[in-house]
């Protein structure tokens, strides 16, 4: 009978399943009576359930004689989903309902144990080689899959660990806009979101951005507005709220590559696309800005882009509509705006009409708003210091400094206009490069806040995409460029940058910080400071060549490719690393 059951392949992986529950509880519980922190004590004895349950289930539940490489990677990220909803599932239990940490990482043993069993059973140990789409994707690339679930740890921790206060402050005006929204008022939206006298987290803010952009976020947080309404406390008190509204961000992350995959298909790259993905978000400077500040410039991305894919298709209608909503959103997408409106469109009155259209809902916005109370307070103060940032470098003339950004800007305007490109290809690529040279050159010459550098990176990663000959160079320029402005920013932005990051996130509500340190005290001790000249040399040189390097002309026949170096792809990667590390050590110090 008992050697009956264990020749049926689901018994012996049921019984491989108890055995590792018990093991995995097993550890779980003697570190707790070691008395360990119950999230540490999970993260051990999942460590040793993984390896214990390979071992077994590839020797005696499957008898697999597959690769062990690709296998255990792929073994590895199942356990990976189940570890991350495990921890997710765990701090409910505990920190939401209360319950006992051995109840709770009863309950918890429970349902790993059943998605680790789906998952085993219908990925890692699937001998059917067109199963799914991973084993499709990733069977026959283990680096690339490795690297993939480096980034997904990397980019998890980050996520779950880091907030800057700006979304905080922009969730809370728009759980305020829903709430005046069904008041009928939203004429008093900024009043009702200044807050000079109060006390708390929001003490002293206010909103700087006009109201179109608090129509997204008011939708996406209702969710926050009803649970405040009926729970009568603080949103803003559960980690769950604010995780639930930093999710917002990876929607509009979703959204943003499945465009860029038809922006792709229109250059004939859709098979590049996963990699696309890849070399986005493991960006150190996407990792940044979504995963350590909740950088909301993407909401403009998203749309910025749609207009360009309609913009490639030479419908200067639903460019202009998408602009519009980008403009209103964020006024970064006028930058682009204008000069590939210039590009393609050579008569002036239909480009005076086709920027009216591109300008109409911020001007809508404004009108409405515009004798609305604390409406010109709100948001004089964030136009003049944005405006006053693209005059930092200059050049000295006998009528005054003239602003290099503005120089350089109009330059390509004027380039714009009187260019006719009549090759269909070299102007879509000019569509993508244009972004490019401004975005790099407002990155290069204003001391733009750290959040607004994630407008650069969509294009730079198409070019490192587009760009077969020279995939290892450029790599290497834009690791360089990355970094250096990283390090610029974390000497720039001493306030931003500092323990603070992590004091309304997971780590935040088991382990309180030991100090209340506002800077890094590491680069006061180094003076990094002193070094700026040279950083900064090396940012715009590397910028400068990525520009030389990936010009249109120079990729219009290009005749042999270069494979991806694995080893560069894991170097940049790591790139976030100490820059993050950096901040968990002063957190706990």
């Amino acid at each position: 009978m008992i050697k009956k059951l264990f020749a049926r392949q689901s018994f012996r992986f049921l019984f491989v399943g108890g055995l590792n529950t018990l093991v995995g509880y097993g550890v779980y519980a003697i570190l707790l009576f070691w008395n360990f922190n119950y999230l540490i004590a999970n993260s051990i004895s999942t460590v040793i359930g993984v390896l214990h349950s390979y071992l077994w289930n590839r020797f005696f539940t499957f008898k697999s004689k597959e690769k062990a490489g690709k296998e255990f990677m792929k073994f590895i990220s199942v356990y990976v989903i189940s570890y991350l909803i495990g921890m997710v599932s765990l701090y409910c239990f505990t920190g939401v309902l209360h319950l006992s940490p051995y109840i709770a990482g009863l309950i918890n043993l429970v349902i790993t144990t059943l998605i680790s069993y789906f998952g085993h059973k219908y990925f890692s140990f699937n001998r059917t080689r067109d199963s799914n789409f991973f084993t499709k994707k990733y069977q026959e690339n283990p680096k690339l899959f490795l690297l993939w679930c480096l980034f997904f740890f990397i980019f998890a921790f980050v996520f779950l660990n880091f907030l800057f206060g700006d979304l905080l402050i922009t969730t809370n005006a728009s759980i305020i806009f829903d709430k005046l929204f069904f008041k009928g008022d939203l004429i008093n939206l900024y009043a009702a979101s200044y807050h000079p006298y109060e006390t708390g987290m929001f003490a002293g803010t206010n909103i700087t951005y006009d109201f179109p952009i608090y129509i997204f976020f008011g939708l996406w947080n209702l969710p926050l507005y009803i649970y405040s309404l009926f729970s009568r406390v603080s949103w803003e008190l559960s980690f769950l709220n604010i995780l639930y509204a930093k999710t917002f961000l990876l929607v509009l992350v979703f959204f943003c590559l499945l465009v860029m995959k038809k922006i792709l298909a229109l250059f004939h790259l859709e098979k590049e696309s996963s990699m696309y993905n890849f070399l986005f978000l493991s960006s150190c400077l996407v990792i940044m800005v979504i995963g350590m500040f909740g950088g909301y410039e993407i909401l403009s991305i998203l749309f910025t882009l749609l207009g360009i894919y309609y913009y490639l298709k030479d419908d200067l209608k639903k460019f202009t509509f998408f602009f519009a909503i980008a403009i209103s959103l964020k006024l970064f997408a006028l930058l682009i705006f204008i000069p590939l409106l210039l590009l393609k469109e050579k008569k002036i009155w239909k480009i005076i009409l086709y920027g009216l259209g591109a300008i109409s809902l911020l001007a809508f916005a404004k009108i409405i708003y515009h004798n609305a109370p604390m409406y010109m307070e709100s948001m004089t103060t964030f136009e003049d210091n944005m405006f006053a940032k693209l005059s930092l470098s200059y050049i000295v003339s006998p009528f005054g400094n003239i602003s290099i950004f503005v120089l350089l800007y109009a330059l390509v305007c004027i380039w714009c206009y009187s260019k006719k490109i009549l090759d269909k290809n070299l102007q879509n690529l000019y569509t993508l490069y244009i972004p490019l040279v401004i975005f790099g050159f407002f990155t290069v010459f204003c001391q733009i806040h750290p959040q607004w550098i994630i407008l650069l990176v969509p294009y730079l990663i198409f070019f490192l995409i587009y760009n077969k000959e020279n995939r290892k160079l450029n790599l290497f320029l834009e690791i360089g460029f990355s970094v250096t402005n990283l390090l610029l920013f974390y000497q720039v932005y001493t306030w931003v940058f500092c323990p603070n990051l992590m004091n309304s996130m997971l780590i935040n509500t088991f382990i309180p910080p030991n100090n209340n340190i506002t800077g890094l005290p590491i680069l006061e001790r180094i003076n990094l400071g002193q070094f700026n000249a040279i950083i900064g040399g090396i940012m715009v040189a590397c910028f400068l060549y990525f520009l030389y390097l990936n010009k249109p002309e120079k990729l219009q026949n290009q005749t042999k490719g270069e494979e991806w170096s694995y080893s560069v792809l894991l170097t940049r990667l790591l790139v976030i690393v100490p820059f993050v590390g950096i901040i968990v050590y002063y957190y706990f110090r």
